[in-house]
């Protein structure tokens, strides 16, 4: 699987493309393992700083060690030569120069040079330093620091300063020493802080019979927690991913086996991520659009904190587009649950239930058909005309082409309907609807 993470700071904005940990521990699907391409996108440059694991090591070390010479001022610089990509100086003031050095014909370097202020150049230090951080993304970088040596240090600070200062350190420990004998002993009283999250408030021992406060952290409810979503939901979803693919998909296939890829959306139907499920699906994603149709979370949104929907994509050699939900449609509510309910059997009313679905279906279709065969639904009423039901008798793929716009059912209706009666729904690739009572009239 695919995966982008993203560091933003006011100045600078860091970001990660690469692939999932390949292995198989669930554990670790969303840990970034294997970089693609970083782009760190500075304030007030045009283009962002581009390359691979080479770049994101010398762009870590040398930021990381020049701010330390800013921060400690002690000048240790790295060694300056051509096989450093990254090489920082000081421009004097609040100004400092990044130089990138990027192979050219034979043997000569041309470094883009860069200006940045101390703000942008701290901003870039702390975006590097939450990548550091983030256990998901890369955790085989790491960052090393040395300690300078003892002849770098020394002869920077005056031998009278040196001396100095464990002599006023001796003076004050003694002055300290006197004043703590001559002080009062300090009052003990309880302090005033909440206790921590989880942890269990003791009984007051002056009064047994009061209960301790419950912790509200533990019985609210998580926000995140969503209910899991319907048929009707999935199958929305399902149609929203199917029209994103179909219309970005234009390479013709090179592969002679199907592609199959496990492609995550959120409710909005935004493609967060994708993973491949078979060895051709790895060798030909970039005859896919899913790379292009990625959709990368605000900031503190996280796979974590954001309901996720996993879907089933295949890509066939015939160049034909497959999608289901990754774990199915959940079970519909069958009409059969409600043991009074009958069969309509009045054939002026069957007659005028067939017609008023005809013209529904008539009105809602739009006449652009992208399929080829005959496609046959059975479709449930009640009396009163209102779909409870619909599913697909002949072979058809999934999602339904979008231009037969089915309605939605009213799916709770089945369990309580007294009356109701099933029809043959037809859509021919003509224009041609054919609707009659399942069982005739």
């Amino acid at each position: 699987m695919q995966l982008q993470r993203r560091y933003n700071l006011p100045n600078c904005t860091l970001l990660l493309d690469g692939l999932a940990d390949s292995s198989g521990d669930p554990g670790y699907s969303q840990r970034l393992s294997v970089l693609m391409n970083l782009d760190c996108y500075l304030a007030g440059q045009a283009e962002p700083l581009s390359g691979g694991i080479e770049f994101l090591t010398s762009l870590l070390n040398a930021v990381s060690h020049y701010a330390q010479q800013c921060l400690s001022g002690i000048k240790h610089p790295l060694a300056q030569n051509s096989q450093s990509s990254v090489q920082l100086r000081s421009l004097g003031g609040d100004l400092h120069e990044m130089a990138l050095y990027e192979t050219v014909p034979p043997g000569a370097t041309a470094p883009r040079q860069i200006s940045l202020t101390t703000v942008q150049l701290f901003d870039l230090v702390e975006a590097l330093d939450q990548f550091l951080a983030d256990p998901l993304t890369l955790p085989q970088i790491g960052l090393s620091l040395l300690a300078l040596k003892r002849d770098e240090t020394a002869d920077r600070i005056p031998l009278i300063e040196r001396a100095a200062a464990p002599t006023i350190g001796t003076v004050g420990l003694a002055l300290a020493t006197g004043l703590f004998l001559l002080a009062p002993p300090p009052e003990i009283q309880r302090p005033l802080v909440d206790p921590l999250p989880g942890e269990e408030q003791a009984a007051d021992p002056e009064n047994p019979e009061a209960s301790p406060s419950p912790d509200p952290t533990t019985s609210a409810e998580n926000p995140t927690d969503l209910p899991p979503l319907d048929r009707q939901q999935l199958l929305e979803l399902n149609t929203k991913l199917y029209d994103q693919i179909n219309t970005r998909w234009s390479t013709e296939p090179r592969h002679s086996e199907s592609l199959v890829y496990r492609v995550s959306l959120n409710r909005s139907g935004e493609i967060r991520g994708y993973r491949e499920e078979n060895a051709t699906a790895s060798q030909y994603v970039q005859d896919t659009p899913l790379n292009d149709l990625l959709v990368l979370p605000p900031e503190g949104i996280t796979p974590e904190t954001e309901e996720l929907t996993d879907f089933k994509v295949v890509f066939t050699p015939d160049r034909k587009l497959e999608i289901n939900p990754w774990n199915g449609y959940p079970p519909e509510v069958a009409a059969t649950q409600n043991p009074e309910t009958k069969q309509i059997k009045d054939p002026a009313l069957i007659a005028d239930l067939n017609g008023r679905l005809r013209d529904q279906l008539d009105e809602s279709w739009s006449r652009s058909a992208t399929f080829q065969d005959v496609l046959v639904f059975r479709f449930k009423l009640d009396e009163k005309g209102q779909i409870l039901d619909f599913q697909p008798v002949s072979p058809i793929p999934k999602p339904y082409p979008a231009e037969l716009n089915l309605p939605v059912p009213q799916v709770p209706a089945t369990v309580n309907a007294p009356f109701m009666l099933d029809f043959r729904v037809v859509f021919k690739p003509s224009g041609v609807i054919e609707v009659s009572p399942w069982d005739g009239f």
